[in-house]
């Protein structure tokens, strides 16, 4: 993109006048007032903070801006700012004889992919196109097996519930005493001692009753 048609930062200076420099993509802001109001991304693996990048005076400011603010905050010691204004003061001095930057410079208008380049590094790092759960990682691997339909049961009836009979059978009117024994749980669930009984029986849950001779 041209940066004469890009889009403008739309902060306001404290003088009044707006910024105008381009805005990075997808923010109202440029790359300088993105950073200090919002934060921007960084490089992963960075041997120094960012406010202590003292590379030119504008930097002296933005790291004045830092400690000032944390001191408001709280989140700094006096006796630490202190001997950090110090150490900007003797950089402002030296700023006046470094020249970090030769060649001109041009402003940016995208901040570049930080966690990509830190990966294109160190590929040993990169994690894998699909990774896998912990189940599916410990689970060998094997052939796939196709899976064989399981048979259909036969339409048969089902087993009688009389506990007398020695073992089980599908004695002939099997449904109308199925519906014997559910009339028999319905009434044992609503307080029928009889029933219940009768549902014990039915279940196997009692010995029979000796018949006498």
């Amino acid at each position: 993109m041209n940066l004469q048609s890009a889009p403008r930062c739309t902060y306001i200076l404290v003088t009044g006048h707006a910024c105008k420099s381009p805005a990075l993509k997808g923010k109202n802001f440029c790359y300088f007032h993105e950073r200090v109001m919002r934060g921007v991304a960084l490089p992963i693996d960075a041997r120094i903070a960012p406010m202590f990048v003292l590379e030119d005076r504008q930097s002296i400011q933005y790291a004045l801006m830092e400690i000032m603010n944390s001191i408001a905050n709280g989140a700094i010691e006096h006796k630490t700012a202190s001997l950090l204004l110090r150490a900007l003061n003797i950089a402002e001095r030296n700023s006046r004889r470094c020249r970090f930057h030769q060649r001109p410079r041009q402003i940016v208008q995208e901040v570049p992919n930080y966690g990509r380049q830190y990966l294109d590094e160190h590929p040993e790092y990169d994690p894998p196109s699909a990774p896998q759960t912990a189940t599916e990682a410990a689970a060998p691997t094997s052939p796939a097996v196709t899976p064989q339909p399981l048979p259909k049961p036969e339409n048969q009836a089902p087993l009688s519930l009389n506990a007398s009979v020695g073992r089980p059978v599908r004695p002939a009117g099997w449904e109308s005493e199925l519906r014997k024994v559910r009339a028999s749980i319905n009434r044992a669930l609503g307080g029928s001692f009889p029933d219940l009984i009768s549902c014990f029986e039915a279940a196997g849950l009692t010995p029979p009753k000796n018949k006498q001779a």
